[in-house]
This record gives structure tokens, sequence and C-alpha cells, in this order.
């Protein structure tokens, strides 16, 4: 049983390169950022989440505040990011810059972090990852420092200090900062003021690895001097009296010299997962340190636990979640099949299936169902590639069930496969029938362990997606069964839309249908959300996670480790925004506190389906359209007995548009289900219109394309 998408927690940092300075010819921006999160649609109010700290005088701020969300797969989340610089006139902040970012598409990016450059000036990195431990707890700390080194000329150092931990980089390990003290003006025995660590940003609550809290002498110009370090654990600071001594090292070669000391004042343990690990290999003597007030005992929601380092650790979940998957770098792959069959109607007539509006840009239901759904895996695939194939289309008298649809074997982004579903209507298509699935099946099944193992010979993890969308009057449903039987085991989900008003029993028959170990299939009628694309997509996608996760769980693949990626290496990705995205206001006020509120707008509603951005022409009733039959029972004659357009005739391979192409242009042939490589076959040279034969390639299966270079002569 697969179980319905879930709700997941996730968390987003932010940080900023080369922002425009706004403090004036004298100054250096101080910039905080504020995130709000976005209404979907007019049921909903935005909502202000946080905002970050100040990074006094800097334009490549990264703030260590972190946000909380919740993501849900096939559910669109919308946040505005805009960036402040923070004055100490008592004038409102001013606004720097802001952008709209979708939870899943950073998710989706490279590392799980997205780059937007700002239109007048700079760039801000999003990253998302998951937020497995829900309940780790809190730790405030309140620190002070003693007999800090004097770095300072004409006056007494400014210290302050940054609190590191140690995460996985592409290039090993380094030191991430999560928290930032305020500076103390001209003091080397400063008390710091009380701070609370959220402990999911620490190791994911484990007390006992090595923290790391570096010194630094505040500068104004944002360049600060590094003083020392302090590695220590956590566990080791809750144990540690008022009169312990930490010493900051300053390291200079194989010298090591004292620069000062940290002092812990106070620490409390807050919130610790009350439901944590007993650690077994721990005496009767340790364990009788803990000790629990029968306070705590009478009191559920006092959750303050005194603490034992030796005695409790953090309870990881045993079986990953969708987004562990996603943070560790799994892409989804799409493939993309649509039913040309004849049931669907002649594409030529006003309200058919396939019906193309030349006049108002007006998208059919096969176009919808795409946009919505591809629009939101096309975020999960980083090189935006997905095959288009066909299915129950008639070329040179034949009834191909696996066809590529458009000139290439890929389309390039969701307009490209708009583009490579409309190229089919002047192509020679006849839509006919039957209509079989289990070569589309195969093919994707194929398609997805061969994606699978080329990303795991790069170290990584890859899963595939098939989206068929049909009119739901398909032949040989229990064989079609046992074809799901076969590659249920495979890397693959399948997604079924069902257009038109037909009663989609044989569809849902396959939804319902127990076929191993795993369900791979989902299948949703359009009619149900025609109105709604978010709704759409959210229906159609629900058991995605859930597949997924079973998958690489039965087989015994854990996420691979969150990869963290240098902002610099994403500057030239970045795409351009702006503080007005596509017509959305978003208007803050700023209280006498510092919250933020929304005024006004925050609406980012993208429920409806929208119109074509088509550019080039297709066949309308008047014009070259293509030969459409369904009534026809022979698919071996039927050229013989059709009467075709001379302008438009039917091309050799089922890919291939009307139009010859230049004399010095490669063509892409079609190998035809009863052929295999090393098999001879006839095609006619686009260019000349003559007969000529080819060899298939070896490794080239029915169904797939290769190419070969025209002779003009």
């Amino acid at each position: 049983m697969v179980l319905k998408n879930k709700v997941e927690r996730v968390r987003l940092s932010l940080q900023a390169h080369r922002l425009k300075n706004v403090a004036g010819a004298f100054g250096v921006s101080n910039p905080y950022a504020v995130v709000t999160l976005l209404a979907p649609d007019n049921s909903t109010k935005p909502i202000v989440v946080g905002k970050t700290e100040v990074i006094q005088n800097s334009l490549n701020p990264v703030w260590t505040t972190a946000f909380y969300l919740d993501y849900q797969f096939g559910k669109t989340t919308n946040i505005h990011v805009r960036v402040y610089h923070s004055h100490s006139k008592k004038d409102d902040p001013i606004m720097v810059s802001g952008c709209i970012f979708e939870v899943g598409a950073i998710l989706g990016s490279k590392a799980n972090v997205l780059a937007k450059r700002f239109r007048n000036k700079g760039t801000i990195f999003a990253r998302v990852i998951a937020d497995k431990l829900e309940n780790c707890g809190t730790l405030q700390l309140y620190l002070r420092a003693s007999k800090v080194k004097n770095v300072e000329i004409f006056g007494k150092t400014d210290p302050f200090f940054e609190l590191c931990v140690l995460r996985p980089t592409k290039s090993g390990k380094s030191w991430q900062v999560v928290y930032r003290s305020e500076h103390v003006i001209s003091n080397l025995d400063p008390n710091f003021k009380p701070f609370t660590l959220d402990l999911r940003r620490v190791y994911e609550g484990d007390l006992h690895k090595k923290v790391r809290f570096l010194l630094y002498d505040w500068q104004k110009s944002g360049k600060h001097r590094p003083l020392g370090a302090l590695d220590v654990t956590l566990s080791e600071l809750l144990e540690a009296s008022p009169h312990d001594n930490f010493p900051v090292i300053f390291k200079k070669g194989h010298k090591r010299k004292e620069v000062g000391y940290f002092h812990v004042k106070g620490a409390t343990l807050h919130g610790h997962n009350p439901t944590l690990k007993r650690d077994t290999s721990q005496s009767s003597a340790d364990v009788s340190h803990y000790e629990s007030s029968s306070e705590e005992e009478s009191d559920e929601e006092n959750t303050e636990t005194t603490y034992n380092p030796k005695f409790f650790v953090p309870e990881i979940p045993d079986r990953p979640t969708f987004v562990d998957y996603l943070s560790g770098g799994c892409e989804i792959n799409t493939l993309v099949a649509i039913d040309f069959a004849g049931s669907n109607g002649d594409p030529r007539i006003p309200g058919t299936l396939h019906y193309i509006n030349p006049s108002d840009g007006s998208i059919n239901e096969y176009e919808k169902a795409i946009t919505a759904i591809l629009g939101v895996l096309e975020q999960y695939d980083t090189n935006k590639k997905f095959p288009v194939w066909g299915f129950a289309g008639k070329f040179n008298g034949v009834v191909q069930q696996c066809f590529q649809c458009g000139p290439t074997a890929e389309a390039i982004g969701l307009q490209g496969v708009l583009d490579h579903y409309r190229s089919v209507f002047s192509s020679g298509l006849i839509m006919s029938k039957p209509t079989i699935l289990t070569r589309v099946f195969v093919h994707a099944a194929k398609n997805a362990t061969r994606c699978k193992a080329l990303a795991a010979k790069r170290g990584k993890q890859a899963y595939t997606v098939l989206l068929v969308i049909t009119d739901g009057v398909v032949s040989n449903i229990e064989e079609t069964k046992k074809v799901l039987a076969d590659i249920a085991d495979s890397p693959l989900s399948i997604v079924i839309v069902g257009v038109g008003n037909n009663d989609f029993y044989d569809m849902q028959d396959l939804d319902d249908f127990a076929h191993g170990p795993r369900d791979i299939v989902q299948f949703v009628e359009f009619q149900k959300h025609k109105d709604n694309r978010q709704s759409l997509a959210a229906a159609t996608l629900e058991e995605i996670p859930d597949q997924l996760v079973n998958y690489f769980f039965l087989n015994g693949i854990q996420p691979l480790k969150t990869e963290l990626l240098r902002g610099s290496s994403l500057l030239e990705d970045g795409e351009e925004c702006g503080d007005i995205v596509d017509g959305l206001e978003l208007n803050l006020d700023v209280s006498e506190s510092g919250e933020m509120r929304v005024l006004g707008g925050g609406l980012y509603d993208q429920t409806a389906y929208q119109s074509s951005n088509h550019q080039q022409d297709y066949p309308t009733a008047n014009a070259s359209a293509p030969v459409f039959t369904d009534n026809d029972d022979s698919y071996s004659d039927a050229i013989s007995r059709l009467s075709l357009d001379s302008k438009n005739p039917i091309g050799m391979a089922p890919h291939h548009a009307a139009q010859a192409p230049p004399s010095n242009a490669p063509i892409y042939v079609q190998v035809p289900i009863n052929m295999q490589s090393g098999m001879k076959m006839k095609i006619r040279n686009p260019a000349n219109r003559r007969m000529m034969i080819v060899t298939i390639p070896d490794g080239v299966e029915p169904g797939e394309t290769f190419m070969i270079k025209i002779d003009p002569s």
C-alpha cells in the first residue's frame, strides 16, 4: 500500500553576494532579509515567516537565521525574499531588492541551492534541505570571554564570535556558521547576550560532536580580524561551571598561542527529545546519574531535562524521507507519453481532445495536463531534457505504439515538450488504433534503469516518472497488468491522466492492480481538476514520494549525504528577478518593535491554465492537416486507401516533420517494432524523395531512433 503524499518539514537558509550598496557614499549596507510565504489563491493570506539577523557593513551577507517551512511534493510553495538595509535613523529601512523562490525548485536544483540575480545588482542564494528531527530541542547559552588579546592600536578589541559546525562540501568538509553573536565595543572581558540554539542545526541534535567557536575583532569595513578558535562539544559546555576556562587558540604553522578564554555563565537544555535512545553500553552507575524531578513527571508540557551526555542520544528514524533523498541530490527524470488514437476525435474539429485553436492561443486538455504536471516535475530535473513519445499513431501503414514526437530524442523544457507534441500534427500522422500501453511501459522501465545506472557511475541517484496522457480507450488490459508486474522493481513511477469524458474503468483498474511489492501506478481524471492546474498536479503526483522512498528503501539504498556548493559557482546560473514578479506586489510594514506584517498584496495565484506561447503555425481545418481515421481496422494498406494532401505526405520516419531538411542536415530514423539491430530497412531520402537502404546500428532497440547523414545525390 502506498501512503498519500505527506507534508514534510524543510529548512531554508539564505546568503547574498555583491549586493547594491544603499548606505551612501561613506558607508556600507547593513543587510537583512525578510521571508514571506505567498498566498496560492484567494482563500488564503500571505504570512511573514520571519527575518534574518542584520549583518553589519557587508555586501556579501551569510545569514545564520534559518526558516522552517512545510513542503509537499506536487504542491507549489512560493516564498518572497526581500532584502533591506538597516540603519540607525528612525526612518523606515531601505529596501535593496526582492524575488520569488519556489521551494520545490530549490530542492530540485544542484546541491539544493538556487541563485537569482537582482535587477539592480547582486545575487541571492536560497538553500533548502530536510529537517528530519522535529524534536531535538534547543540549547540556551550565556557566554562571556576574558583576557581577549588587544589587537587595536588606538583602542581595544571589539570582540564577537561565530559558532560553526562541520558539514560536508564538494571538496571535503568545512565549518559552516550557525550562529553569530553581537559585537561588544572596546571590551577585553565581554559578556555576550544569551542566545538560543536550535539543535536541529547542530548535527541533528548530536551533542557529542565538536563545534567551533571563532573569535573575531569587529571592523566597521566588514573585514573582521580573526583572533582564534575553540573546538568543544556542547555536552562539555553543558557540564561546565562558570569558573571553567575554555582557551581560544591562535594557530600559525606549528605555533599555538592563547588569545583569550570563553566561560559558560549558563547553559540550559530545553525540549530535548523525551523518547531518546538509552545507550546500553553505559553502566548502571552511569544511568543513575540521570534524575527526573516529580514536577517534570507530572507536567507533560515542561520538557526541560537534566542533561547526561553519556545516557541520551537523539532518535534517528530508520526509514528515510522523500526530502532526505532530494537533499542528497536524487534527480527525478520525466518521460512523457501521449495518446494519438483515433478515439480522441478529428484534431481539426473544435471540441475534440487534440484540437488546437489557431486564433485565441487556448490549449487543449493534453496541453493543460502537460503544463500542470511537467511544470512541477521539471523543477527536479537539472538538465530539463524530456523524451516525448506517442502511441497509437500510424506511419507508413504501421501502427506505432511507441514513437518519438518531435525532431529530436529529447525536448528542452516545458515549452519544448509542447512544441514536440504539436509538431506531430505536421508529420503525416494517422490517428489510429488499437491503443496499447505495454511498449511504452517497457521502454520507460528500460530508460529508468539506464538512467539510474548512469547516475550511480557518477556517485549520484536517479528516479524516473512516466507521465501518460490518454483518453482511456486502451486495449489488452490483462497483458498490460502482466507488464506492470514485470517492471514493478524498476526505479519508475507511472502517472496516468485521463482526458475526455470516458468512464476510465480500465485506467482505474490499472491503478488498483496489485503488481508486486511496489505500487507504481497512479491514475487521475482531468475533468475533476479542469479548473485548477495546481490541484491536478497535486492529485497526480501525490504517491510519487512514497513510491520513490519504497524503491530505494526496499533495495537497501540510503540517501546520499547532503552536498554543500560554494555560492560563487552558481553566479552564472542565477536567473534575473525583481521585486515585482509577474504582477505580484507585496506591501510590508515594519512595526515599532521591528516586526514585519503584510499590509497588502502577496497573492501569487497560479491555479489557472495558461495560454499557448507557440510561435509556429499549425494545420487547421482548411490547411494541410494530419490524416485522421477512426474506423480503420486494417493497418497495413492504409496509405493506398487514403487520399492525402500532396503538400503534407506521410513521412517515412514517424518523428520527422513533413518539410524536407537541408541536404547537409542529418535525419533521425525510428526502428519499427518488427525489426532489430543489424537488419536493413528502406527509408525515403527526404532531400531527393528516393528510396535508400540503411542498416540498424548495434544497440538500437525497436521504437528507438538513430541518426544518418543525407546524401543529396
